[in-house]
């Protein structure tokens, strides 16, 4: 999204930016920040009630509140001003459009620096209120002037269909991306699955044959399996977490028999480097809460 955004702004001279539900900035494009005349670490620090003079006394909940009825494309066209870095003030024309990225609201907003208009239509008006104003000359230049703001416009609106052409292609990846890792993990946890149950079969087999020479190398191949199946769903955890789906199992578990089994885990390691283990524990650890399943003793990874 963060890419788009640039993409958008790169030539335009509308100031883009995104934020959250209640105003927080979450990026922009090179425009929003030089107008506002801040550094661009510094305006990702802002919350826009920051830079919008209307919307400064106007309560973070109750900003909230208003933006959470904006429905999904329906662009919000507005006026405001807004305040630069230094002190100073200058009007603006706000266009505000809403969409969903995994289940949370965003805002995208055009801001385009009205002064110049401003500044046009007093002359307008002084034109209008003294006559001795040479109107030939006045009406030369306030053609040309509403030729650029047509021009304006124009470049407006395209940076409105680009905003919604980079929301559509956002949304178009996030599921691409999840329905990848769901097939993923289902295709590769199946086999492996089916390798680990084989191999430890051949395991209980070759010790009633007592074909102990053989147990090591099947061991092997259990725990390359059993490493590769943490892998999958580890992706697959991640894409639950990014997608706010991930849930937690609490359960007690009992920290002396956890410790021990972190010291089983790790000895072979300390011996092969003829390195010490000491584990020091109280007498009384009692059970610690968490979610057992995710809680795995993992051995070193083998290259």
């Amino acid at each position: 999204m963060v890419d788009k955004l640039e993409q958008v702004g790169a030539g335009a001279v509308d100031a883009v930016m995104l934020h959250d539900g209640v105003g927080n900035i979450i990026d922009g494009n090179e425009a929003a920040w030089t107008t506002t005349g801040y550094t661009r670490q510094e305006y990702l620090e802002l919350n826009i009630r920051q830079l919008d003079i209307d919307l400064a006394n106007v309560p973070q909940e109750k900003l909230g509140q208003n933006w959470a009825k904006m429905k999904l494309g329906s662009p919000l066209r507005l006026s405001s001003r807004h305040r630069r870095k230094d002190g100073s003030e200058f009007p603006t024309g706000i266009s505000v459009a809403v969409f969903e990225k995994d289940g949370q609201r965003l805002f995208v907003a055009a801001c385009r620096d009205l002064t110049n208009r401003h500044e046009l239509e007093e002359e307008r008006q002084q034109m209008y209120e003294s006559p001795e104003v040479l109107v030939s000359e006045r009406t030369e230049e306030l053609i040309a002037s509403d030729g650029r703001f047509r021009d304006e416009i124009g470049e407006r609106e395209r940076a409105e269909i680009a905003l919604a052409e980079a929301k559509r292609a956002a949304e178009a990846a996030s599921a691409a991306k999840s329905q990848f890792l769901a097939s993923m993990s289902h295709e590769l946890r199946t086999p492996l699955n089916a390798v680990i149950g084989y191999t430890e079969m051949l395991q209980e087999e070759t010790e009633e044959l007592g074909q102990t020479e053989s147990i090591p190398y099947l061991g092997k191949i259990r725990d390359a399996g059993k490493h590769l199946l943490e892998i999958i769903n580890d992706i697959l955890d991640l894409s639950k977490v990014e997608a706010g789906k991930m849930e937690v199992h609490l359960d007690d578990a009992d920290l002396p028999s956890l410790l021990a089994e972190i010291g089983n885990t790790i000895l072979p390691l300390a011996k092969k480097n003829e390195n010490q283990l000491n584990i020091s524990a109280g007498e009384r650890l009692g059970v610690l809460r968490t979610d057992v399943t995710r809680l795995q003793i993992r051995g070193p990874r083998r290259s």
